[in-house]
């Protein structure tokens, strides 16, 4: 029998190449997950498959979020090189994606109707059509 540390280890390796073969590079997903590691540390004890979703969840979010995130960051602070921004980027997307998944999934079941509502809205606004 493996030890538990390194079936989840291979776990999260799955889940980085996972994400590179969803065409997202390894500078934002490499930092997503020392950040979504980072999360764990202070997160609540919860089970292991738990864990191991939220770090892929965290890793995912940061390689598709690092690379916006990294431009508006660059518009805030000028002299800050491109690859610094999307690895910092993608530690911060990766630390906070689990709040940020709790947040949206609070809102969209409190009030789903409007949640609904507004992304038509959205929607008909950048098609053109009417509501």
């Amino acid at each position: 029998m493996t030890e538990p540390s390194s079936g989840v280890a291979a776990w999260l390796a799955g889940a980085a190449t996972a994400g590179a073969v969803l065409g997202l590079q390894y500078d934002a997903l490499v930092p997503g997950l020392l950040g979504g590691l980072m999360a764990l540390s202070f997160a609540a004890p919860t089970t292991r498959m738990r864990m191991a979703l939220a770090v892929a969840t965290s890793t995912v979010l940061a390689g598709y979020g690092a690379p916006v995130a990294a431009v508006v960051l660059m518009q805030w602070l000028p002299p800050t090189d491109a690859p610094a921004a999307r690895a910092l980027s993608a530690v911060a997307i990766g630390l906070l994606a689990q709040q940020l998944v709790i947040a949206a999934q609070a809102i969209v079941t409190s009030a789903p109707g409007a949640v609904v509502k507004a992304v038509a809205d959205l929607l008909a606004r950048f098609t053109g059509g009417s509501r």
